[in-house]
Formats: C-alpha cells, sequence, structure tokens
C-alpha cells in the first residue's frame, strides 16, 4: 500500500506540473517513463518478498522466536510507517493547487480576469491573455455551481476549479503554449451544459498589443471548439 501510494503521488505530482507548464509535452512523457520504471521495481521487489515468504510457509519455526520478531516489528514498524506518511503529507503541502501555493511556485499574477458563470455562458473580463506570465482568474457564478475547465489547443484539460455562487475562488495559471484555449463547464447544469463554452487566446506580447486592450466582455454559448476566429 506504501508502495502505491508513494507512486500515485509522484504521478499526480507530475500532472499537477505539466497544469503549471502547458506546452512541454516531452516532460509529462519522462516523468511517465520514470514513474512507469518505478512502479515495476516495486512490484518485482514486492513479488520477491511474497515468493520469499511463501518458500519459506512450510518450515516450523519456534513460538517463541515469532512472538519476538512480531514484537520487534510492531514495535519499529507501526513508528516507521506513520512517520514516513507524515514525511509524504508534508511534502505534498508544497503542491496543493490553491492560489497561495501556486502563487508560491509561479510567481505572483501580471494579469487578473473576472469570470462569470450562468446557465449557459461564461463572462471573461479579457480574452486575449499573455504567453508565459502568470494569469489569475477570479471565478464565480450567478445561478448554481458549474465547473470551469481551460483545454489547450490539442484538447487537453490545462486546469479547472470550481465556480459557485456567492464566492469566488481564485485559479492562478501560466499559459506557455499560445493558441485557442477553450472554457466548458465541467459540472452538470441541466439542459444546456454541453453548450456552455467559451474562448480566449494566448499570444505573446509582440502579437498583438494586448496590454492595451481595453477591458471586453465575452459571453459565448455554443461555440464550437474548431473556432479559430478570436474577439478583439
Amino acid at each position: 500500500m506504501l508502495f502505491w501510494s508513494y507512486t500515485n503521488f509522484v504521478v499526480n505530482r507530475q500532472n499537477r506540473n505539466e497544469s503549471d507548464d502547458v506546452g512541454q509535452p516531452e516532460e509529462g512523457v519522462r516523468c511517465r517513463l520514470v514513474s512507469g520504471v518505478l512502479f515495476l521495481l516495486l512490484t518485482i521487489a514486492w513479488t520477491g518478498v511474497l515468493w520469499w515468504v511463501a518458500t519459506r510457509s512450510g518450515q516450523v519455526v519456534p513460538y517463541e522466536r515469532v512472538s519476538a520478531a512480531v514484537s520487534r516489528i510492531r514495535r519499529w514498524g507501526a513508528p516507521l510507517v506513520v512517520a514516513l506518511l507524515a514525511i509524504a503529507f508534508l511534502v505534498s503541502l508544497l503542491f496543493l493547487p490553491y492560489a497561495g501555493s501556486r502563487a508560491q511556485r509561479l510567481g505572483e499574477p501580471a494579469v487578473t480576469v473576472d469570470v462569470t458563470g450562468r446557465m449557459w455562458a461564461w463572462e471573461l473580463s479579457r480574452t486575449s491573455l499573455p504567453r508565459g506570465q502568470v494569469v489569475e482568474f477570479r471565478v464565480t457564478a450567478l445561478d448554481v455551481n458549474h465547473g470551469f475547465g481551460i483545454d489547450a489547443p490539442d484538447g487537453r484539460i490545462v486546469t479547472q476549479v470550481q465556480a459557485m455562487p456567492g464566492y469566488t475562488n481564485r485559479l492562478l495559471f501560466r499559459f506557455d503554449q499560445p493558441g485557442f484555449y477553450t472554457i466548458s463547464c465541467l459540472e452538470f447544469c441541466v439542459t444546456g451544459h454541453h453548450l456552455m463554452q467559451a474562448q480566449f487566446t494566448v499570444q505573446s506580447e509582440g502579437d498583438r498589443p494586448w496590454l492595451a486592450m481595453p477591458t471586453a466582455t465575452s459571453r459565448q454559448c455554443g461555440r464550437s471548439n474548431r473556432q479559430r476566429s478570436p474577439t478583439w
């Protein structure tokens, strides 16, 4: 169980890193390869332990000897497992998906986008974002809960957060891959759920004067993911 937990922690950590650094798929492939090799080695080691126990199960061992060994395991094994789990828990706190933790990893946001979800549309205060800079999405909803999910140009979801009425969630993200990103609702919100989409573009600062753009509102419903013309 401890082996599985460690491997799962490594994979989840890389998934979060991929979400923070879009546009570097080779890094994700490399980490999945390392995680797969690690899992294979741990599986072989655990299989060896089971084989060792099975081959010696027919031996007669005095109870006193077994009792002493079990006592040592209980005395040292349980505290060791608790210590390892505590260390893993403390290390995982560094990779929480909350705004404070992401700000420590990515830096303070350079751009803020106000996002409001309602059945069945997204309203964005800005539809053009800079490449390579930290963006803060302030996400809320006007009616029911919605799932604010962002898909990269290749259709891969890169980050998400809940949009809740009466509360504003902060989502920090850095877009390193230029192109057109699609916002979808990830939480079922009755009949028009599948139509609740919007788009924004990510580009280098030299491509368009995004810093000089006035605040714009984008409310879209049912726009196709294949659309390739942003609203300026």
